[in-house]
């Protein structure tokens, strides 16, 4: 054991380093006013270290055995409750609405690159989701929410559950992470919901031609609305998701070699798998009647809340019954597989790693001659 002279506090002084240096964490140093003194204090630490372990070293002699008893009377579940007693009676107050202002706060606030966590997409959405939370639950302290209310909340929001179990899981695990909370109540509820009952529905051929017809000004008493055909015509031919086609820019599009690529920051950040689209002649059709913009303009230029209001006064003027998750999505799917009876092929421009993915959450059952008359729909000849 090796003394040596170090200086602290303008003091020169004897000291002794124990244990092995692991990555940026110091030794420990011992010190003495000689250095006889520092290595037998040394030798006396190294000896309780052998005797008791690292964590209990550093304790005073009557607080280890208090310790070392109790730790030999419990079991791991006692201690536990124990533990979660304690901290129960240490609870955060903070409520609902002073949690979700910091947590959002620290997912839109730029790091030293000027970069955020959320995207400013993604954040209008969680925003939108967060509000109606805060709207239910305000006023009560977070900690003290019940896995039962939450529940019936997420699942009165219909269509939408599945994205709010999304956020508010990712915001209850903040808050335990920084102690707001003692307990995680989405660790004792289920998974995500599934929305695979009605609202698995399916979009017609005539009702997609008349929701086009509507957004191209091609309906008398019906304005053009570029953005919105834009949208459609990229989820209807091309099964693109609505963040992806909100996100895709005119530099994606290839008109002349008939594709569009997206790369890894316009697909879901979920997966980063960027992927190549050749385009349906139909699509393709439909996209030269736009006007395009430069190359790093957004195709589809709505926010969410524009997007969402103006899709569905569109859709009751084409006399949709209803619009559900994902339905353009969705027919886009089933169309193209029954036109091409090849799941691989779809699940490639779907961007899924196998078919199986794309049976389960978007095929519905449809007719060849169905999905013929689906990408038989051009625009008008001028």
């Amino acid at each position: 054991m090796r003394a040596f002279r170090a200086v602290v506090r303008g003091q020169s002084i004897w000291a002794v380093s124990l244990g092995k240096k692991q990555g940026a964490a110091k030794r420990q140093r011992i010190f003495g006013k000689t250095k006889e003194e520092a290595v037998a204090r040394a030798e006396e630490k190294l000896a309780e270290r052998q005797l008791h372990g690292s964590e209990l070293a550093g304790i005073s002699a009557t607080h280890r055995a208090i310790i070392v008893e109790w730790r030999d009377r419990l079991t791991p579940e006692q201690m536990r409750a124990a533990f979660l007693a304690f901290e129960g009676s240490q609870i955060s107050t903070r409520t609902v609405a002073t949690c979700v202002a910091d947590y959002i706060l620290a997912k839109t606030a730029p790091d030293e690159r000027g970069r955020c966590v959320w995207s400013k997409e993604h954040s209008s959405s969680a925003r939108s989701r967060f509000t109606r939370f805060v709207a239910a639950f305000g006023g009560k302290v977070l900690g003290k929410l019940i896995p039962g209310e939450l529940e019936d909340f997420i699942a009165l929001q219909g269509a939408s559950a599945a994205s709010f179990h999304r956020s508010l899981r990712s915001l209850f695990g903040y808050a335990r992470r920084h102690r707001w909370i003692v307990e995680n109540p989405f660790e004792e509820m289920g998974g995500t919901p599934s929305h695979d009952g009605e609202a698995k529905d399916l979009m017609t051929p005539a009702q997609f031609s008349k929701l086009l017809r509507i957004a191209a000004g091609l309906e008398d008493s019906h304005a053009r609305r570029e953005p919105l055909l834009a949208a459609f015509v990229l989820g209807g031919f091309c099964g693109l998701r609505t963040a992806e086609a909100r996100r895709l820019t005119w530099g994606g599009i290839d008109l002349k070699a008939g594709r569009i690529e997206l790369d890894r920051n316009t697909t879901r950040k979920r997966g980063l798998r960027g992927r190549f689209i050749e385009l349906e002649p139909a699509a393709l059709a439909w996209l030269r009647t736009l006007t395009p913009a430069e190359k790093s303009a957004r195709v589809v230029k709505l926010t969410d809340k524009n997007f969402r209001d103006a899709r569905l006064a569109i859709a009751r003027a084409a006399k949709l019954p209803g619009w559900s998750h994902n339905i353009m999505r969705r027919s886009f799917a089933s169309h193209h597989l029954a036109l091409n009876e090849d799941g691989a092929k779809t699940a490639a421009v779907l961007g899924h790693t196998d078919a199986e993915t794309t049976f389960a959450k978007y095929r519905v059952p449809a007719r060849r001659c169905d999905g013929e008359a689906w990408f038989a729909i051009f625009p008008p000849t001028p």
